[in-house]
């Protein structure tokens, strides 16, 4: 028989080999009319998702008034899929608490896309883009102007306090392009000992 006071909170699919029709489906389901009870989604591992899948999934979630934690580490997601997350981020009508996109590849535009979402964003604490190629070695002018438009953009933001740049040429180095005034505002939002990686990637 049938529990009808069971409600589904979390979901993991860790590493199930899902892809575009699967987010597809996933984003239906969690859309305005849909599911209202999930609050953490994983789909870490999944390397097929991929930018399509990002943006497939991404559909749905920008309705979604009650998911909080979305977990899509390691799966393909590039600069294009940044954009779609930010575009979910950016609605006001957004739960989401943590955000974590570790072991990506959104690349130095896809960093700038998530700190356009974030500047009228209310919910997000936690955002983890650590390992996603964000940068180059030795840090360029291009890296000191995107770390500016995304200090300009998190300026009014007064919710974010977690962001792992772990593991991106745009760490430490990318710091010392920057006056102190900057180089303090982003070490604010920054997770652990230090928010980047100096050397080669390994």
């Amino acid at each position: 028989m049938l529990d009808k006071s069971f409600r589904l909170t979390v979901l993991d699919l860790m590493d199930n080999n899902i892809g575009e029709r699967g987010c597809a489906w996933m984003g239906q389901a969690l859309a305005e009319g849909g599911n209202r009870s999930l609050r953490k989604l994983s789909l870490d591992h999944n390397p097929g998702i991929g930018d399509a899948g990002c943006r497939a999934l991404s559909e749905g979630l920008r309705s979604n008034e009650t998911l909080e934690i979305l977990g899509l580490e390691f799966c393909g997601v590039g600069p294009s899929g940044a954009r779609s997350i930010a575009q979910v981020i950016y609605q006001r009508t957004t739960k989401l608490k943590t955000v974590r996109l570790m072991g990506n590849k959104i690349q130095r535009q896809g960093f700038v896309n998530l700190a356009m979402g974030l500047k009228r964003n209310a919910t997000v604490e936690v955002l983890d883009i650590g390992d996603n190629e964000i940068g180059e070695y030795p840090p360029t002018d291009t890296d000191r102007l995107a770390l500016e438009n995304v200090i300009d953009c998190l300026e009014g933001n007064a919710t974010l306090k977690g962001l792992n740049l772990d593991l991106n040429f745009i760490g430490s180095s990318g710091f010392d392009l920057l006056d102190e005034q900057h180089r303090k505002r982003m070490r604010i939002n920054a997770m652990g000992p230090r928010a980047g990686c100096d050397g080669p990637r390994r």
